[in-house]
C-alpha cells in the first residue's frame, strides 16, 4: 500500500483507495486489532476522500467512545430534548428501513409486518406504561455508542433516552399499522446536536519523559543507538528541562515548543565535551562565561527539525491531535553552493585514484559511477554484483531496496521512491573496465561490490569513504568547500543540461523523479529510452578510458605512498 501525498489516513492499493489508522496506544489493550484497514471500494480520489472523511468521524466516536470507558468518565449528561433528538432518529431509521424493505420485497414484506405486529407489537406499549426503561436499554447503548457516548450503567442519562426510546417504539408501532391500512407516512427529518464532550486525557497518561522513551527506542530499532543520540539527544535533553518530564504531551503548546529552540539557539558548540555532566541551562550560563561560540543557526535548524520529527511520530501514534512544532523554523539558506567539477578537474582528480582501481576499487569506482549516474554515494556503496544486468543488449545498474526475488534487503536505504531505478552503464565506464571489474567480483563469490565500504554508526556504507574522499580533494588542492562527492550529482545535472537531454528523463536517470517518464513506456521502453539519453552525456572531451590508459594500476605496497594527508572536509 502506498500512502496518498497530502491526506492523512488514505493509501492505494493497486487501483483502490483504502483506509488506514493506527488504534491510540493507550487504547489498545480495548480493541482486538492494532488499525482500521479498511477498502473505501473506490479508485476515483474525490469520492474515496468523501468516504474517508465520513468513515473517520465514525473512528473518531468509537475512539472518543473507548476512552470514555478506560477512563471511567462519562459524557455531560443528556437533556431532555438531546433524548428526544436521539429516539427521534431511531424512528426515522426504523421508517426508513421498512419502507426499503416493502419496496424490495413487496407482499412478503407486508406478511412479514403483519406476523410481527401480531407477535411483538404490544410489547413497547406494556412496557412504556409500567415503566420498564430497561426493555429499551441495549436499544439505548447501541444508539449513544454510535453517536461516541457512554455512560455507566443506571446513569439518569442512559435511563431518560431508554424512556424516550420506548416512546419511539410506541409511536413506530402506531405508524406501521397506519401503513398497512394504505396510509402514506413518511419518516422525520431530524439532525441530531449534542453538547460538546469533556476533553478526556489518555488513560496511559502520555507525558513528555514516556515519549522520549518511546521515541527513542523506536528510532534505535529503526536506525542505530549511535546515530539517535547524535542526532537527538540535544533535543531529549531541551524537551525534558524545559517541559518537564511529567507534562502531558496533550498539552505541550507552541510556546513550549519555542522555548526549547531558543534553548538549542543558546547553547555553546560542542556542549557536551566543553561542558561535560551540565544539564543543558548550565552549559548556556558556562558559554556565556567562556565566550564560547553558539551552535552554527544551521545547526540549530537540524535539532528543531528533529523535534518536528518527536512530535510528528506523537501524531501518528494518535497521543496528539497536531504538531506544536511544525513550522516552526524556516528552512534557510544554504551556505556553500555546490557545482560540478571542470574537465581540468576531473582529470586531476582521477589521475589521483586510477592507481587504486585494482586494490581498493571503491577509491575509483565510486567517482567513476558516480561522473555518469548523479547517483548519491550511499546509494553506490551498497551495490552488489547482482545489481548489475543486461537486458536487450543494455547493462544497466539496478538502484533498488529490493534483491532480484522481490525482496526487501535490509541494510540498503534509498532517500526517495523515485530513487528506485535501473540506469544504464555509459559506455565510457564500459570502456574503463567496469564490467569487467563486475565479472571478476562474481567469479570471486558474489556479493557486494565495495565490500571495503564498511558500515558505519549510521547504518549505511558510505562513512569511512567520505572521510577519505575529503582528504583526498584537500590533497589534490581542490579545497573550495563547493567541492564534495555530491558535485558528481551537480556535475551530471548539468552535464544532462548540456546535452539538452529532456527535464523528466534526465530527472528518471539521476533519481529526482520518474512519474513522467514512465507514464508513457513500459520497463524495458523506460530503459531504451533512458540508455539513449545516457549515451549523450559528455564532460568535454575528459574521458574515464583515457586516464585508465595512461595511469597504470598499483599493486600492495605502492598503495601507502599514494595516501593522501588528514582532513576535516568530508562530504
Amino acid at each position: 500500500m502506498k500512502a496518498v501525498p497530502g491526506y492523512s489516513h488514505l493509501v492505494r492499493r493497486g487501483a483502490v483507495y483504502w483506509l488506514r489508522r493506527r488504534v491510540p496506544t493507550d487504547l489498545r489493550p480495548q480493541f482486538p486489532f492494532g488499525e482500521w484497514k479498511e477498502s473505501l471500494g473506490t479508485s476515483a480520489l474525490e469520492e474515496a476522500k468523501r468516504r474517508l472523511h465520513v468513515r473517520l468521524v465514525e473512528i473518531d466516536r468509537e475512539i472518543a467512545l473507548a476512552r470514555s470507558k478506560a477512563s471511567e468518565t462519562p459524557h455531560p449528561p443528556l437533556t431532555k430534548k438531546e433524548a428526544e433528538q436521539i429516539a427521534k432518529s431511531r424512528l426515522a431509521e426504523w421508517l426508513n428501513d421498512d419502507e426499503e424493505a416493502r419496496l424490495e420485497k413487496g407482499e412478503d414484506a407486508f406478511d412479514n409486518v403483519e406476523a410481527w405486529l401480531e407477535a411483538t407489537g404490544e410489547e413497547p406499549s406494556r412496557a412504556l406504561a409500567a415503566g420498564n426503561w430497561r426493555a429499551a436499554e441495549r436499544s439505548a447503548e447501541w444508539a449513544l455508542e454510535g453517536l461516541g457516548r457512554w455512560y455507566p450503567k443506571d446513569d439518569p442519562s442512559l435511563r431518560l433516552l431508554a424512556n424516550e426510546i420506548l416512546k419511539a417504539k410506541v409511536e413506530f408501532v402506531d405508524l406501521i399499522m397506519k401503513r398497512q391500512a394504505g396510509e402514506v407516512i413518511a419518516a422525520p427529518e431530524i439532525s441530531v446536536v449534542l453538547s460538546s464532550a469533556p476533553q478526556v486525557q489518555p488513560s496511559s497518561g502520555m507525558t513528555v519523559g514516556a515519549l522520549v522513551a518511546q521515541y527513542r527506542a523506536a528510532r534505535e530499532a529503526a536506525h542505530t543507538v549511535e546515530s539517535t543520540n547524535r542526532k537527538y539527544s540535544h533535543i531529549f535533553k531541551a524537551l525534558e528541562e524545559v517541559l518537564g518530564v511529567d507534562r502531558p504531551v496533550a498539552a505541550v503548546t507552541r510556546a513550549d515548543c519555542r522555548a526549547v529552540r531558543d534553548l538549542l539557539a543558546a547553547l555553546p558548540s560542542s556542549a557536551g565535551k566543553r561542558y561535560p555532566g551540565m544539564t543543558l541551562h548550565e552549559a548556556v550560563q558556562a558559554g556565556k562565561r567562556d565566550g564560547a561560540p553558539l551552535l552554527a543557526p544551521n545547526t540549530v535548524m537540524t535539532y528543531v527539525q528533529n523535534l518536528t520529527a518527536v512530535f510528528n511520530w506523537a501524531v501518528d501514534e494518535e497521543l496528539i491531535d497536531k504538531n506544536p512544532a511544525r513550522g516552526l523554523v524556516k528552512k534557510g539558506r544554504a551556505n556553500v553552493k555546490r557545482r560540478g567539477l571542470t574537465d581540468v578537474e576531473l582529470r586531476t582528480l582521477f589521475t589521483a585514484v586510477a592507481p587504486f582501481r585494482d586494490e581498493v576499487p571503491s577509491r575509483f569506482w565510486l567517482p567513476a559511477l558516480a561522473l555518469y549516474t548523479g547517483a548519491r554515494l550511499g546509494e553506490l556503496c551498497q551495490l552488489t554484483a547482482s545489481d548489475i544486468g543486461v537486458e536487450d543488449g543494455i547493462a544497466f545498474i539496478n538502484f533498488s531496496e529490493f534483491d532480484a526475488d522481490g525482496e526487501r534487503v535490509l541494510d540498503r536505504s534509498l532517500k526517495t521512491e523515485a530513487s528506485d531505478r535501473r540506469v544504464p552503464i555509459h559506455a565510457d565506464q564500459q570502456a574503463a573496465g567496469f564490467l569487467t571489474f563486475v565479472d571478476k567480483v562474481r567469479k570471486e563469490g558474489g556479493g557486494r561490490l565495495f565490500p571495503e565500504c564498511r558500515q558505519g554508526p549510521d547504518g549505511g556504507f558510505s562513512h569511512d569513504f567520505s572521510r577519505w574522499f575529503g582528504r583526498t580533494l584537500d590533497a589534490l588542492d581542490l579545497k573550495q568547500r563547493s567541492l564534495v562527492f555530491h558535485s558528481f550529482r551537480h556535475g551530471f545535472k548539468d552535464a544532462c543540461r548540456d546535452a539538452e537531454i529532456a527535464q523528466e528523463v534526465a530527472d528518471a536517470l539521476g533519481g529526482w523523479s520518474s512519474a513522467r517518464v514512465a507514464a508513457g513506456y513500459g520497463d524495458r521502453g523506460r530503459l531504451k529510452l533512458l540508455a539513449k539519453a545516457s549515451a549523450k552525456v559528455t564532460f568535454d572531451g575528459f574521458t574515464l578510458a583515457d586516464i585508465v590508459s595512461t595511469v597504470p594500476a598499483v599493486k600492495g605496497h605502492q598503495i601507502e605512498k599514494l595516501s593522501t594527508s588528514p582532513s576535516k572536509k568530508e562530504d
